[in-house]
């Protein structure tokens, strides 16, 4: 399979290279990102269960330009009408629906954005995300921030204004409850 899209680095070996292609190729050699890694916090709930019967439930054919129509003149909408506003039905009423939804935006947000400001602590890395610059067949010079340095930037931080950070470093590999390898968040 030709992919244009993924760019082999000529620093890597031949085996490095090899599971380079197969992450990008076979699914079943990434991690799931769905199940929970050992000292996860698991919250009760039904609610996943419920969406995921209601993606199986859909059937965007099914829905007609009335039920689009409905669900637009509708101030509180229902599953349903996210179903049929998501239907091809609702193609001829993507303007209407477009404005109605920055109306919905304005109203809940007014004129804010709410900013983040990442600081990395370390780019090391031992996965291949391949959306991720610091995955680690990218070739980038690799660095972790002692405390100094730390402090320095959250110092830059703090002077600048913002007042959300998301921390960021590395990201490494773990063993799920079947020990099947997975991926431990790289957000701290």
């Amino acid at each position: 399979m030709d992919n244009n899209y993924f760019v082999d680095s000529k620093k890597l070996s031949k085996e490095a290279l090899a599971k380079k292609h197969e992450l990008e190729t076979n699914p079943a050699t990434r991690a799931d990102i769905m199940e929970y890694l050992p000292g996860m916090e698991k919250i009760d709930s039904d609610i996943s269960a419920k969406v995921l019967a209601e993606v199986d439930s859909y059937d965007p054919d099914s829905y007609t330009a009335a039920d689009v129509r409905r669900a637009l003149d509708h101030t509180n909408r229902t599953v349903e009408d996210l179903k049929a506003l998501l239907s091809p039905a609702a193609d001829r009423f993507l303007d209407e629906a477009a404005h109605l939804a920055s109306i919905e935006t304005q109203n809940h947000f007014g004129n804010t954005v709410y900013f983040f400001t990442p600081l990395y602590i370390a780019n090391y890395c031992e996965n291949y995300c391949v959306y991720c610059g610091f995955n680690c067949y990218n070739d980038i010079r690799r660095m972790k921030l002692d405390m100094e340095q730390i402090e320095h930037e959250m110092k830059i931080i703090s002077e600048s204004g913002m007042e959300e950070v998301l921390i960021r470093g590395k990201a490494a590999d773990q063993k799920n409850k079947k020990g099947k390898k997975r991926t431990a968040g790289c957000c701290y």
